[in-house]
């Protein structure tokens, strides 16, 4: 098979994954991830460059491009910021994605990603490989009952 060379890895880790669906399954109201909070974070990792930075374009043609309003697209970057999945630089609508959660690039610069992390955002570090998350508790999810 031929290599295509535009082709971008995306890495992930399991405890983004965790996150994700504990904060959907189990917890309620603001805190919540909702449908266009997951769009908006999608959009922004698909969109990360090599330096996992994204620059989103306007709420309301990010909006337009997701089907939903600009109201909602702010309420979700809001959102994202304080669970810790992205953090605002100081370039217009630029974003700085989580490098514990997702990255593009190879695996040798991640220990530089994550120190650029730690200084962007010292509120949120690592514990015992959880982030210190108020809406992530670390207890298992009983997928049983949504495979029936």
């Amino acid at each position: 098979m031929k290599k295509d060379k535009n082709m971008r890895w995306l890495a992930t880790t399991k405890e983004a994954i965790n996150q994700i669906l504990q904060i959907t399954s189990t917890t309620k109201g603001k805190d919540s991830l909702q449908l266009p909070d997951i769009q908006v974070l999608l959009y922004a990792i698909k969109e990360m460059n090599y330096d996992n930075e994204v620059k989103l374009p306007k709420q309301k043609d990010l909006g337009e491009k997701l089907g939903i309003t600009a109201r909602r697209v702010s309420m979700a970057v809001t959102k994202l910021k304080k669970l810790g999945f992205f953090t605002k630089l100081e370039e217009a609508k630029t974003y700085y994605i989580n490098p514990f959660y997702f990255y593009v690039g190879d695996y040798r610069d991640l220990h530089h990603k994550y120190e650029i992390w730690k200084k962007l955002r010292p509120d949120i570090q690592k514990n015992n490989d959880t982030f210190n998350n108020p809406n992530y508790n670390n207890k298992e999810i009983d997928f049983k009952k949504w495979l029936q």
